[in-house]
């Protein structure tokens, strides 16, 4: 029987700042610039943790205005649901380069980027904790520092339910 190990293909591990509430992971194609058909990023509705469009994806954070620590990781296969997070959101993302990074509203792209895979559908999971130690509590507009809130988002190509071998 041949065994595949099972490791994440790549990652970063920046900090994000987030206004408003929430912040983005934004592929480099930004249709939204060069269609104005295509929805531009937007927070997420209602009690949801997670909201996306084409380009985009949009995550709340546990207070308003902060720093939030955030992991973006890429894998060829869907990884293992992690239950050590309060709180985690499935979603479907398609892009048109393949190459995101971390956004902050109004603020701009971070420095690092990720290269997630080629252009096209991926299925991905957002997971949350910390929202407790922001100071008056979960989604409040209070200022936390990054170690309080945490989120971990990952993005696997749409044919991840596939098993081979």
């Amino acid at each position: 029987m041949h065994r595949v190990q099972r490791t994440v293909a790549s990652e970063v591990s920046p900090q994000t700042g987030v206004v408003y509430g929430h912040f983005y992971i934004q592929d480099k194609g930004v249709s939204w610039f060069h269609d104005s058909s295509q929805p531009e990023p937007g927070p997420p509705e209602d009690d949801d943790l997670v909201r996306t469009a084409l380009d985009w994806i949009s995550i709340v954070s546990a207070a308003g205005d902060h720093v939030a620590g955030a992991q973006l990781e890429a894998w060829d296969w869907e990884p293992q649901r992690q239950d050590d997070w309060e709180v985690s959101a499935d979603f479907e993302f398609t892009c048109t380069t393949g190459n995101v990074a971390l956004v902050a509203v109004m603020m701009g792209p971070s420095t690092e980027e990720l290269i997630i895979g080629a252009p096209g559908t991926y299925r991905g999971r957002v997971y949350s904790r910390g929202a407790g130690g922001c100071r008056g509590g979960p989604y409040l507009p209070r200022w936390c520092e990054a170690t309080s809130n945490t989120h971990l988002a990952t993005c696997s190509p749409l044919r991840f339910g596939l098993r081979q071998g």
